[in-house]
């Protein structure tokens, strides 16, 4: 009997299988700023081999999908790629799906829209990655990119040197706009004094990193920089400790402007901000700093004086053709007590003078001068082939 009943359910599975329930998915891809159908874009199903490619109409259509919960991924040249999270796929779920592409000069795949809610992990990622985008830097309470790295997970701040995992700090590796910007010699960062909002994106990254990074030890910080808007805006920050008893004698202000470049037909725009940190810490002194760089105390109005600058301009040819130039710029001007080894290795820079603990107005001024131009031109030639110069 348990012979016969053996030889029904094999009999009987193949037909079970095949008579499994499965689905169509379908719908249009269009242009989100003239509506036009996308021809040729891809339509594919993360982590299976279910996918296709519109038609000269923009519609799509994948069958033979089984029931469960998907990540749709949607990408063509020229245009911003949109993930789909969490695409729900049984007899209540709506199966026809349209998309509206936002058109992009940069490379297929650096710019990803997620529609839906953002997965709990990403099975395709080989690296520890903390990604950190403009909404939250804008809630945060900092300054500027270090204070930001700082409080990041794996991220330990110790007399304003960074270590990630236990690392050196000269074992980081900080890009801007995929650009080292570590002095060679020293590998100092100054160059970082970024404001908070002249940032788009940081990534930090902690252990497991690609190729592309190889010479990295210990972590990868990446900024990414703000880009021109489309309209004409800007924005002025100021803000102040001298609202109470106890106060450093703190200033800080931010300048921002934005957008397209006049007589450029919407093909170029370009982005720029300004920031100053002023304080006089808890340091006693009477405000005398002198840089012989900056021909005296023009500049050095506070015990600490930090300074930076950003432009940004953007010509996009063609949505497979951008050209970049950028130009930033940071000075501080201060007598070296927060400096520390790994950014000034000038002796007797990265410790208190006590033998000039009351008169500290008599101890060395030090000015460190950090600036950094950038062309960058990308080209994507194919679906598999770019290139950047």
């Amino acid at each position: 009997m348990r012979a016969v009943k053996l030889a029904f359910l094999i009999i009987l599975f193949p037909a079970i299988v095949l008579a499994q329930k499965t689905y169509t998915l379908q719908g249009k891809i269009t242009d989100a700023q003239n509506g036009e159908a996308l021809p040729g874009a891809n339509v594919m199903l993360k982590g299976t081999y279910y996918g296709a490619a519109t038609d000269v109409s923009g519609n799509y259509r994948i069958p033979g999908v089984k029931e469960g919960t998907y990540n749709l991924e949607i990408s063509l040249i020229g245009y911003k790629v949109i993930q789909r999270t969490a695409l729900v796929v049984n007899d209540t779920s709506h199966l026809t799906n349209d998309f509206k592409l936002q058109s992009s000069a940069l490379t297929l795949g650096t710019d990803i829209v997620v529609i839906g809610e953002k997965p709990l992990l990403d099975i395709e990622s080989t690296e520890s990655k903390k990604t950190i985008g403009s909404k939250e830097i804008e809630a945060s309470v900092i300054e500027n990119v270090t204070d930001l790295i700082r409080n990041q997970p794996g991220v330990v701040a110790e007399k304003n040197e960074i270590h990630i995992r236990g690392g050196r700090a000269y074992e980081n590796s900080y890009l801007i706009d995929g650009l080292s910007i570590q002095d060679p010699f020293s590998g100092g960062t100054s160059g970082l004094m970024l404001s908070a909002n002249s940032i788009e994106e940081v990534e930090v990254l902690t252990g497991g990193f690609n190729a592309e990074y190889g010479q990295s030890m210990s972590g990868v910080i990446e900024v990414k920089t703000k880009r021109g808007s489309e309209k004409l805006k800007g924005q002025f920050t100021y803000k102040t400790d001298k609202i109470g008893i106890s106060n450093d004698n703190s200033d800080v202000g931010e300048l921002s402007l934005s957008g397209p470049i006049p007589f450029t037909g919407k093909k170029g725009s370009f982005f720029v901000s300004g920031y100053a940190l002023l304080s006089d810490t808890y340091l006693p002194h009477s405000h005398d700093l002198y840089s012989s760089i900056f021909g005296g105390s023009k500049y050095a109005l506070r015990g600490s004086n930090n300074y930076s600058g950003l432009f940004k301009g953007i010509w996009e040819f063609s949505p497979t053709k951008k050209l970049v130039f950028s130009i930033s710029g940071s000075a501080n001007i201060d007598q070296g007590f927060s400096a520390n080894e790994f950014e000034n290795p000038t002796p007797d820079f990265n410790s208190y003078p006590f033998q000039y603990q009351y008169d500290l107005n008599n101890y060395n001024t030090q000015t460190r001068i950090s600036n950094q131009t950038s062309f960058t031109w990308t080209h994507t030639t194919s679906p598999s082939f770019f290139y950047e110069m």
